[in-house]
Parts: structure tokens; C-alpha cells; sequence
């Protein structure tokens, strides 16, 4: 094999991100099932699954966006920190109304 033929496959930083970012997202969709099969007090619906869904999936694209645009660490974690707590800010307000 000739080495001037061979393409370097090493991921950028920012991929390694994103993909560390996914995988921790696809392990926060798993807690409900956990969850569910852990405890009798958790019992979600067909609609809390969904909403979870896609609360997950608006977290995931956002945080893959910042991770790839933008590449200043303060302002990537400023950016990642808004997102997160806008997350949890909805979660909670949807979980036990904190804006009644």
C-alpha cells in the first residue's frame, strides 16, 4: 500500500465533541425506560415520551450546532450553558408548572 495514498480518518476536535455531546444525549433518552422499569412511581405516558423526545432532539441539534460553530472554549461554554439550562428550564416548567 502505497502511505501517499492513505487519508488521515482522525476526527476533529469538534466532531469528538459532537459525538461525546450525542452519546451523552442518547443516554438521557434511555432514562425514562430505566426509569420505568426501576420504579412504579415513574409512569410516563405515550405523550410524556414524545415530549421528552423531542425536547431531546431540539437539545442535541442545538448543542451539535454550537459545538460545531462555535470554537472560543469561554464563549462554546456560555453557549452550551444557555442551552442546558433553557432545557431544564422547560423540564421543570412542564414537570410541576414553576411559571403557574
Amino acid at each position: 500500500m502505497n502511505p501517499s495514498s492513505t487519508i488521515n480518518h482522525t476526527p476533529s476536535r469538534s466532531r469528538l465533541l459532537t459525538r461525546a455531546w450525542l452519546a451523552v444525549i442518547a443516554a438521557l433518552a434511555a432514562f425514562p425506560i430505566i426509569a420505568q422499569a426501576v420504579s412504579d412511581e415513574f409512569n410516563w405516558g405515550l405523550e410524556d415520551g414524545l415530549v421528552w423526545g423531542g425536547m431531546l432532539a431540539v437539545l442535541a441539534v442545538g448543542g451539535a450546532l454550537v459545538l460545531r460553530r462555535i470554537k472560543v472554549r469561554g464563549r462554546l461554554l456560555i453557549a452550551l450553558g444557555v442551552l442546558i439550562s433553557l432545557f431544564l428550564l422547560v423540564w421543570a416548567e412542564l414537570a410541576v408548572g414553576l411559571f403557574d
